[in-house]
């Protein structure tokens, strides 16, 4: 009897094994939303070009980080953290946008000229961050 009570249990912990497996899902990285360009900001409320794949959660946290800086008027600190996640991410065109943005406050023009204009080219079909690239090569014109 008792053998038979073993086997039983045997047996059902054998059943019940795969049960009790970890699931993993494929969840997709944090991703920017894409919004019309008359209410795009910097940071996370413009787009993410749609051709770029979906920044990952670090390049994600280092764009909200640099957006914060810039609001603090941290400007050196923002543009170092956008050149660390643009050696994560370096055809993410949206951060290519947001240094752009730094060196336009900063007075860096020519710079602030290429940069936008990188962005361009790596913003696919996203249309609040080509606009939000070209309000940036606007106000260098005036500021030239």
């Amino acid at each position: 009897m008792k053998r038979h009570i073993f086997f039983y249990l045997g047996l059902l912990s054998l059943l019940l094994l795969p049960a009790c497996r970890t699931v993993h899902y494929n969840m997709p990285a944090p991703y920017f939303r894409d919004v019309p360009a008359d209410q795009a900001e910097y940071g996370e409320s413009y787009g993410q070009p749609p051709a770029a794949a979906p920044a990952g959660a670090a390049v994600y946290d280092l764009s909200r980080r640099a957006d914060r800086q810039m609001q603090e008027g941290l400007l050196k600190a923002a543009a170092q953290t956008l050149e660390r996640g643009l050696r994560i991410a370096p055809k993410n065109g949206l951060l290519w946008s947001q240094l752009a943005d730094v060196r336009l406050r900063q007075g860096r023009f020519n710079q602030a000229l290429q940069l936008a204009k990188k962005s361009n080219s790596l913003a696919g079909n996203s249309s609040s961050l080509i606009q939000r690239n070209w309000d940036i090569i606007d106000e260098i014109e005036r500021n030239q």
